[in-house]
């Protein structure tokens, strides 16, 4: 008999919602829960995008109609897309489901949404919401009413990946002078691609012995031009190498001293390329949205209030910073690996408690919800 129907976004394409959902998925069957899954992600076709993606969701609710399992996991769709979320709840709720949300966006947490509101309403009370963070959970509870959250950190997908290919990684050998700041995302504005520009040509006036590596790929003219500018301008010391994966990915953080991530992406959750960084023992210097600065912490670098001057910030952190550092942001980095091992072990004594399967024989279950408090936004 299946335990759990789960319909999400799969890959591709790949982004952090995919790669949550995926490893969620897989975290369930690791534990010896049945699950049936349903892709309700768009086709990469664009003409045919919306109608692939109606369909999908079609039938998966069709699928949760039917089925007997006694939950369903159910990520949560952004913007008018999440009116898709509240058909498959409907169907959960018809059936006799308990419903598991897992969200992904700050969208509806920064402003008020009346979709949200809905889902809410539709989902009842003995749902159970997973966000980034308890905090993020509070300032959700505060204004929708929900009643049950659950803070469940997305450094799971960054542990996995690491056991499938850190052993073969290794970095370029030879010593290193100076420090060398790092960067990676789909570079755009949004992601901060021209703030830390600026910023490193900045830093430069008072330090040349400050490297920029800039990964990630970049699908704006105007942006490749300034990072054209940069590498002409400072020669070796400023690279943009593209697009990085596996292995290279990981030669790559293993060769930095400061990670830089100025993201200005209002949604942004928690930001897994900082937890990759940190897991290597590189300082994160990164704007707090989200859950990034719950991640940082005092001891994994620095998180600049948004709104901040971040060039101030990044040029303080470098003045003080040490190579003796990168075990204190390891000791974080793995602190935080314990915290969610207690986050994994409540979420599964929730699933268990609604699924009647029991995995380990003698295990109690004390699921306990993180309570409901008014947030200040």
């Amino acid at each position: 008999m299946t335990d759990i129907l789960a319909a999400g976004n799969l890959a591709p394409p790949v982004h952090g919602q995919s790669l949550a959902t995926e490893r969620m998925i897989a975290l369930f069957c690791e534990q010896g829960f049945t699950v049936a899954v349903h892709d309700i992600g768009p086709s990469d076709a664009v003409k045919s995008r919306l109608l692939r993606r109606l369909r999908r969701h079609v039938v998966a609710a069709w699928a949760i109609l039917c089925s007997r399992a006694p939950l369903a996991y159910l990520p949560v769709n952004n913007g008018a897309a999440m009116v898709l979320t509240i058909l498959l709840c409907m169907c959960a709720r018809i059936s006799g489901k308990a419903v598991v949300f897992h969200h992904h966006s700050l969208s509806y947490v920064t402003q008020h949404s009346s979709i949200m509101r809905m889902l809410v309403r539709v989902a009842g009370k003995g749902a159970l919401h997973i966000v980034q963070s308890g905090t993020i959970g509070g300032k959700m509870a505060g204004q929708y009413g929900v009643d049950q959250y659950l803070g469940y950190s997305n450094i799971g997908i960054v542990e996995h990946a690491e056991g499938e290919g850190r052993n073969h990684a290794h970095a370029a050998g030879g010593i290193r002078t100076g420090i060398t700041l790092g960067y990676l995302a789909n570079i755009t504005a949004e992601k901060g691609a021209y703030v830390l520009l600026d910023a490193f040509a900045k830093l430069r006036e008072t330090k040349d012995d400050v490297r920029l590596i800039m990964a990630g790929p970049c699908h704006d003219a105007a942006i490749r031009a300034a990072i054209a500018a940069h590498e002409e301008r400072f020669g070796p010391d400023m690279q943009w190498i593209g697009p990085i994966y596996a292995r290279d990915k990981q030669v790559f953080f293993e060769s930095l001293d400061i990670f830089v991530f100025p993201t200005l992406y209002p949604t942004e959750t928690q930001g897994m390329v900082n937890l990759e960084a940190m897991r290597e023992g590189v300082a994160v210097v990164a704007f707090d949205r989200g859950r990034i600065g719950e991640d940082i912490g005092t001891d994994g670098g620095i998180a600049v209030p948004v709104g901040s001057d971040f060039t101030a910030a990044l040029r303080e952190f470098v003045a003080h910073y040490r190579s003796d550092m990168r075990a204190t942001v390891r000791g974080r980095y793995d602190m935080l690996l314990q915290e969610h091992s207690a986050e994994k072990s409540r979420l599964l004594d929730w699933m268990q408690s609604h699924t009647g399967r029991s995995l380990d024989v003698g295990r109690p279950v004390n699921f306990v919800p993180d309570q409901p408090r008014q947030s200040r936004m």
